[in-house]
């Protein structure tokens, strides 16, 4: 950038995380994380779109997770993790399937392959009480 002088001035460069600040405990995970060593690579090549979802997430009461990518990489908030349990703060940057190992094969791969695969984004999940109710009355 020239200057009134005609001379070049230089614009200091932002750390990667600038644009992240704040977000609680998860806010500091993700900060200190070497992202690096994940298919999501180093935070300054993070895509725009992705910055902007971690930034609304963080500071949310509401629990919110985000999967990100092909292998659905797990960022989340301070109010998703004691969905978790003992799972955080491992969970931090892992793919969806590792984890949820436990319902990946009968509830979410099924999930996120029509969300992904056929671009189908509902989901209806009858609880186990009323389908039991349901396969006893259509049998009558």
């Amino acid at each position: 950038m020239k200057n009134q002088d005609d001379q070049t001035t230089q614009i200091p460069q932002s750390s990667a995380q600038d644009w992240l600040v704040g977000g609680g405990e998860m806010g500091e995970l993700i900060r200190s994380m070497d992202w690096s060593k994940t298919p999501l690579g180093p935070m300054e090549s993070w895509p725009q779109s992705l910055r902007s979802a971690v930034s609304i997430l963080l500071p949310s009461k509401a629990q919110i997770v985000l999967f990100w990518g092909p292998d659905l990489i797990a960022l989340y908030n301070d109010a998703y993790s004691p969905v978790l349990g003992i799972k955080h703060p491992w969970a931090l940057g892992r793919p969806a399937r590792e984890c949820w190992s436990e319902i990946w094969d009968d509830l979410l791969g099924p999930l996120f392959e029509n969300v992904t695969k056929r671009r189908i984004s509902t989901f209806r999940m009858i609880p186990s009480g009323m389908r039991a109710a349901r396969s006893a009355a259509s049998s009558v």
